[in-house]
């Protein structure tokens, strides 16, 4: 089964953003890959799930991905 896909506003509450901050990820390539249909944006749960853990570190030390 698809699972149901997440807005703008629901990925910034699962995030602990604001919706702003969400769109800027977007537009700087830094959030979590999203499909246009429209004028909106969503998100694939599965595809915000590769992203989180993407971003985990093991230290304050070690560099962030690069935005792909």
């Amino acid at each position: 089964m698809v699972e149901k896909l997440m807005s703008t506003a629901d990925l910034a509450e699962v995030l602990h953003v604001k919706a702003e901050t969400v769109r800027r990820m977007r537009w700087d390539g830094s959030g979590p890959r999203f499909i246009r249909r429209g004028k909106r944006a969503w998100y694939d749960p599965s595809d915000v799930r590769a992203w989180i853990e993407s971003q985990k570190r093991r230290s304050t030390s070690e560099p962030a991905p690069k935005a792909a």
